[in-house]
């Protein structure tokens, strides 16, 4: 059965990883999910607010689609609290200087248990996400050709003014 992946399911899905993989970390603010854009790279994102009283997390919108297992969700939301634990994103102490620094948030997701999931996710994204892209994924944009505009003098001189 195919369940309606709405805002209520995200928020459930966060409350089902925080517990299962992070339930020895008392957030420090207020944490929100949501569907953010549809993306072909960026799988979600971790963002705190300026005044530091709420952290938003935004994953990508095609895992509304039920096509996506739900490994690759739970996943990406695991990565995404790692960084809160980390202090990316939220009120705590940077741990590090960037947010991947020698692969910190793979041995995080894999010493609280995500390990699995990851294996999962690199396959799946490696197989599966290139032909679903395809078939749900955002159009590529076009590019827009820069044309130079002519000087004045020219545009004068030519009678196209």
């Amino acid at each position: 059965m195919n369940q309606l992946r709405n805002q209520e399911w995200l928020e459930d899905r966060l409350r089902t990883v925080w517990m299962r993989g992070f339930s020895d970390v008392t957030p420090e603010n207020t944490v929100t999910i949501s569907f953010g854009r549809r993306a072909r790279t960026r799988l979600g994102s971790i963002r705190l607010d300026k005044d530091k009283k709420k952290t938003r997390i935004l994953i990508n919108r095609l895992f509304s689609r039920p096509e996506v297992p739900l490994q690759i969700v739970d996943a990406t939301i695991a990565h995404e609290i790692v960084h809160y634990v980390h202090g990316f994103g939220s009120p705590f102490e940077q741990k590090f200087c960037t947010p991947h620094a020698g692969g910190v948030v793979t041995r995080e997701m894999k010493e609280r248990g995500f390990g699995k999931e990851l294996i999962f996710q690199k396959k799946w994204l490696k197989n599966e996400w290139p032909k679903f892209l395809k078939m749900h994924g955002p159009t590529p944009r076009k590019r827009r050709r820069y044309r130079k505009q002519k000087s004045l003098l020219v545009r004068l001189l030519l009678g196209s003014f």
